[in-house]
């Protein structure tokens, strides 16, 4: 895994410094990586193993998910990345307001417009 590892940030580094990747104003690119790889690190961690794809839910193959594309707490999250008392210093009120909180991401795309909606506003199509 290392090697391949090696192979990606040489890979990303040619491509920075050639302008085809941008950083960021203020360096997002770096926050964007990080906060990727602590999820698939999660992921990896604390998720029952099942390969790259879930079991089908109802048995229909067209309802599997990505491994790393599942719903993930974000009460247990945060206790991954920053540790296990990080809702002790946070405070009660702030855990509670996470408790049915979800969050998932695989990858940032930066856009100016939100295509969620086509552009004549019809959103019942």
């Amino acid at each position: 895994m290392g090697c391949n590892l090696y192979k990606f940030l040489d890979a990303l580094e040619e491509k920075i410094i050639s302008g085809m990747v941008d950083i960021g104003k203020s360096g997002g690119l770096a926050s964007h990586l990080l906060w990727l790889l602590a999820k698939d690190l999660y992921v990896c961690c604390t998720l029952p193993s099942y390969g790259p794809v879930m079991p089908a839910k109802g048995g229909h193959k067209w309802n599997s998910e990505l491994t790393d594309c599942w719903m993930i707490s974000v009460i247990e999250y945060f206790c991954f990345i920053f540790g296990e008392n990080f809702w002790d210093i946070a405070g009660k009120e702030a855990k509670d307001a996470f408790k049915d909180a979800f969050v998932n991401f695989s990858h940032w795309v930066s856009m100016d417009k939100n295509i969620s909606v086509p552009e004549d506003g019809d959103d019942q199509k």
